[in-house]
């Protein structure tokens, strides 16, 4: 009997944004523009230079399954804009997950998005998936996620 979890993708609305589960469709070069820079990759010790559409996509679908590994989108509804994203990864044996965020630095106050949109987040994870327990890690650079 197999009892891997199936697939669950993230659809949450709250007022402001929409939370759900990154496709191949929303790579673009914009994304690609933003995600890159000094500014989000400071610290992780990552070569960007291979960071294109075509490396995101593919990434998309590996290792961002909607079981254990989710990149979650943020977009604004005013303009449907990508604005940001969680990156989810679960480790159901020890029902714990660890997440990590990423925003825009040029669109709206990252503070403002990310205290609207954690709670009903943290809660999917809770509820749907299961999870007991989440930790995240905010790099020094990105402390304007939570003050700015």
């Amino acid at each position: 009997m197999n009892n891997k979890p199936l697939p669950i993708p993230v659809y949450i609305q709250t007022k402001n944004f929409l939370l759900r589960s990154l496709t191949a469709n929303d790579v673009n070069e914009e994304f690609i523009s933003w995600v890159k820079t000094d500014e989000m990759t400071f610290g992780l010790n990552v070569d960007t230079r291979s960071w294109n559409v075509d490396f995101f996509k593919k990434m998309l679908s590996h290792p961002y399954d909607n079981i254990m590994h989710y990149i979650v989108g943020i977009f604004d509804l005013k303009d449907k804009a990508l604005i940001g994203f969680f990156s989810f990864d679960i480790n159901y044996a020890h029902q714990i997950a660890h997440i990590t965020a990423g925003m825009n630095p040029h669109k709206i106050a990252p503070k403002v998005v990310f205290f609207e949109t954690t709670n009903p987040l943290l809660s999917f994870f809770f509820e749907q998936r299961g999870v007991e327990k989440i930790s995240a890690r905010v790099l020094s650079n990105n402390l304007r996620i939570l003050f700015c």
